[in-house]
């Protein structure tokens, strides 16, 4: 009782000092009526519930200052222009470091002929500007090309592929050798672990004949000379795949880095970090000892990137490719229970998807909107993909052969 009563005394104490400390709302709260009302909950949720400001360099205080007069003007007129409105939130937001984060804003105040709502991504917008950057593209495009090279030419055995649908951007795995000595694996999601708890869908059967057919060459195969692990194009998904991906290729519990969550709506209120570690997948078997090369690019995201950073911490792994998106967070989504994460709903007037767990490497870097930096660097090449050349692809299998 004496702990809360200093607590509403200090708080009235430093409100009183001061008049401009902004008031307290529930970033959730959809009921509000003006766009200043709106800036404010989705100011405060970011200021309470954003996982990395014990490292972004973004003056959010001072955001606020020079923002929300340029909100309270816009509510003073009888109709807001969405395009003034996405310039204040895209200003605003520019250097938030979370590459995770895309911020929806429904402009309550347009006239009728405006467009209704916009996206903030400033980690999209971060990423597009680095000169290498390429948008996400046809997963058709990667596997036309594979077949291209290798399936038709008679290089690949024991294959193993699956489709979720016949369109260019189905959701994708495949396994085989290539050359009979390279084991390869391609995944356009990490949606692994989701697929296995439904396995009465034959979709979902054949994603598993892809893994176990990875895995059973992987520990079984004697005369490996390499493993490629294929994320280009992927956005990431459940971290536990990592058992069935990189699981298999390692002896030892493995350290990859560490995670944290906050403790409280304080904008430092973080908790201690947490050990993130994989597990081998079988002790009964010898993981190979052969080369391991990660294939990403700018488009390898979240988990994508994790397996990346697992492989630049093998003692046999490389990554080929290019730095990636730089979204290494987790993202959990309930920000009652983690005080930070998202916030909001698309199907009201404001939603900040961010992140929940903070990460950093087992080597104690932080790589939140930097990425991955590969080993060897090989730009994709969209018109050799097109043509049914791998350039990528090729510089991984050159690696393990050289």
């Amino acid at each position: 009782m004496k702990r809360n009563i200093l607590l509403i005394a200090l708080i009235a104490l430093l409100t009183g000092c001061r008049d401009e400390a902004p008031e307290i709302y529930d970033p959730n709260d959809l009921d509000y009526l003006t766009l200043t009302q709106q800036f404010d909950r989705v100011w405060q949720g970011i200021n309470n519930y954003y996982s990395w400001w014990e490292v972004d360099t973004t003056d959010w205080d001072a955001a606020r200052a020079k923002y929300r007069p340029q909100i309270e003007e816009l509510d003073r007129v009888e109709f807001a222009s969405t395009d003034e409105l996405e310039r204040i939130y895209t200003e605003m937001c520019a250097s938030l470091r979370d590459h995770h984060m895309a911020i929806f804003i429904r402009n309550i105040k347009r006239p009728d002929s405006d467009r209704a709502s916009f996206w903030v991504s400033p980690g999209g917008d971060e990423a597009a500007a680095r000169p290498y950057y390429h948008v996400q593209q046809e997963e058709r495009l990667f596997s036309d090309a594979f077949a291209e090279s290798f399936h038709k030419t008679g290089r690949t055995s024991n294959v193993k592929e699956t489709f979720a649908d016949t369109s260019r951007d189905a959701e994708h795995y495949l396994s085989c050798l290539i050359d009979n000595d390279i084991l390869y694996l391609r995944l356009s999601i990490f949606f692994i672990t989701y697929r296995f708890t439904k396995l009465t869908d034959s979709f979902n059967r054949q994603v598993k004949d892809v893994v176990d057919n990875y895995i059973d060459l992987a520990q079984n195969h004697a005369n490996l000379k390499g493993i490629i692990v294929d994320v280009r194009n992927n956005g990431g998904g459940y971290n536990n795949d990592q058992n069935y991906v990189m699981g298999p290729l390692i002896d030892d519990k493995f350290l990859i880095g560490y995670f944290r969550s906050k403790t409280g709506t304080g904008r430092y209120d973080f908790g201690p970090w947490t050990p993130y570690s994989l597990h081998p997948y079988s002790k009964e078997r010898t993981a190979p000892k052969c080369p391991v090369v990660v294939l990403a690019d700018v488009r390898s995201i979240s988990n994508a990137e994790i397996t990346a950073q697992i492989a630049k911490q093998m003692p046999n792994g490389v990554v080929v490719g290019e730095r990636t998106y730089g979204a290494t967070g987790s993202l959990v989504d309930d920000v009652d229970l983690y005080y930070n994460g998202s916030f909001g709903s698309t199907s009201g007037d404001h939603y900040v998807k961010t992140t929940t767990w903070m990460y950093k490497t087992a080597n104690d870097e932080i790589v939140e909107g930097i990425g991955i930096t590969p080993d060897i660097s090989c730009p994709f090449d969209a018109e050799s993909l097109k043509a049914g050349i791998d350039n990528q692809l090729n510089a991984a299998i050159d690696y393990i052969k050289r």
